[in-house]
């Protein structure tokens, strides 16, 4: 270009000062002026094409020399640099996902090597942030492409756990709008990102960081979590539908662990707080109710591989269980532990419509089974967590067993179970151990040993239940 521009002023310059020409040349100045302007039209047009129309791709010849200069601008940390790279990455992901090698591959080539930089490159934070807000379409497209090419051993859990950690950050990212029906009927229908990754078995299956994002303990966001038990579902209904499922299949391993991290904030609630429907740990646990409600639909579809539900009541009975002995080690005073243990694991998780509605109560059962077998750990070993369990369900239910009928009967036969084993048990149990009363139970439930008995307290204004314990030898229930 400064060429064509020096040599327009020389022949401007020698045509003014008069200087001599050849004579009689079948190039006159006008052609030449044309041959000019054609040569700067073909520079133009060559520099947009490789620019804007069809910028240079990523290829066995010059991955060294893109991959540096893709690592320069990403190193500038200047945002508009890193949105236009990345949508020049955008053109070449194809053959980035294609020579990408698999973690278990051995004698790397050098294209192959990298390959997997450049997607080491983008897995970065501040990338992936950027990524989110300019270029979503690209995480995808890698996960689309993977799926096409059936590379399902790729490195691609950095890049998995960033982006879905910043995508749940920022409200404004495709998983809200994709899932809030009221946000935008079109995305929230046809989920033009989410359904191409999460729709899909073999990809959440083989990658399961994009299941695992890094949510903070103490995070009680419930609209990050509706995001992600959003996300959770559209996968659990992928592996229901799925055709390809393994026995030995693990795909819900580490979601357990984040879905847990929930319960771990109920240690922060204090009685400064305001306890009631408007705590965030409430909405939290309305969000993992209503989760628990729509997965329990999917597993009662008739369709449904028998493998594939009893893998997904075991997660939702392991969840259930994880969330009733979390509450049951509060040990705070009566109004954190009743608004705790009661009104929002009890009332909102296990009494969820889903687990009621489902006729054979498989979760439920699943859940109550695990709850006797923890109180039964106190006749050969008592230790914290079975006591805890124990006095959990005497706090939560009191010590008169509700009546037949629909209320109740997914643990009236617990209920009973457990008073059977506390009238035959607990007394001589209590007495070797004196200090399990003193630590262990709420203010409003006592035990007199001199008369055998538990006393279960509902206020000034009401008197206390009694419920008899027989002192003697051990006995099977």
């Amino acid at each position: 270009m400064s060429f064509i521009g020096i040599f327009c002023l020389m022949m401007e310059i020698w045509l003014l000062k008069g200087f001599p020409v050849i004579k009689d040349s079948p190039v006159t100045f006008e052609d030449l002026q044309i041959i000019l302007a054609f040569t700067y039209l073909s520079v133009f047009v060559l520099w947009a094409r490789f620019a804007f129309i069809k910028p240079p791709r990523f290829g066995r010849r010059n991955a060294e020399k893109y991959v540096g200069y893709v690592g320069n601008i990403f190193i500038s940390r200047n945002a508009d640099s890193i949105s236009v790279m990345l949508d020049e990455i955008l053109y070449s992901i194809k053959e980035v996902v294609e020579l990408a090698s698999e973690i278990d591959k051995q004698n790397i080539k050098i294209e192959e090597k990298y390959a997997n930089t450049l997607i080491a490159l983008i897995s970065d934070k501040l990338i992936c942030r950027i990524m989110l807000d300019k270029h979503p379409i690209l995480f995808s497209k890698i996960y689309e492409l993977a799926n096409e090419k059936e590379k399902f051993n790729m490195d691609l859990g950095l890049l998995s756990m960033n982006f879905i950690t910043c995508a749940l950050d920022n409200r404004e990212s495709f998983i809200y709008r994709e899932s809030n029906e009221f946000s935008s009927s079109y995305f929230s229908i046809f989920k033009p990102i989410c359904s191409g990754i999460y729709d899909n078995y073999k990809i959440v299956n083989n990658y399961s960081f994009l299941l695992t994002p890094d949510i903070n303990d103490a995070d009680q966001d419930y609209e990050k979590w509706r995001a992600y038990l959003f996300l959770l579902n559209m996968s659990i209904k992928a592996f229901l539908e799925s055709s390809d499922v393994d026995e030995s299949t693990s795909f819900l391993h580490w979601p357990k662990f984040t879905v847990q991290s929930i319960f771990h904030s109920l240690k922060y609630i204090d009685s400064s707080n305001e306890l009631n429907y408007r705590h965030d740990s409430f909405k939290t646990m309305q969000e993992l109710s209503n989760f628990f409600n729509s997965t329990s639909k999917l597993t009662c579809a008739i369709n449904v591989n028998g493998v594939s539900k009893r893998y997904v009541d075991d997660f939702l009975s392991c969840l259930l269980f994880e969330a009733i002995t979390y509450a049951s080690n509060i040990s705070s005073d009566y109004k954190v532990r009743k608004f705790i243990q009661k009104r929002i694991v009890w009332d909102e998780l296990y009494r969820t419509s889903g687990f009621i509605r489902d006729e054979d109560c498989i979760v439920l059962s699943k859940v109550n089974n695990l709850i006797y077998d923890k109180i039964k750990e106190i006749e050969k070993n008592p230790n914290v967590d079975s006591v805890e369990m124990l006095v959990y369900i005497l706090f939560v239910l009191g010590l008169e067993p509700v009546s037949e009928g629909v209320y109740g009967k997914s643990w009236r036969a617990l209920h009973i179970k457990v008073l059977n084993w506390c009238e035959n048990k607990l007394s001589s149990i209590l007495d070797r151990y004196p200090n399990i009363v003193l630590e262990c139970f709420p203010e409003n439930i006592t035990y007199h040993s001199e008369i055998q008995e538990l006393r279960f307290s509902y206020g000034n204004k009401y008197d206390p239940v009694c419920f008899k314990l027989t002192k003697g030898p051990d006995s099977e229930t």
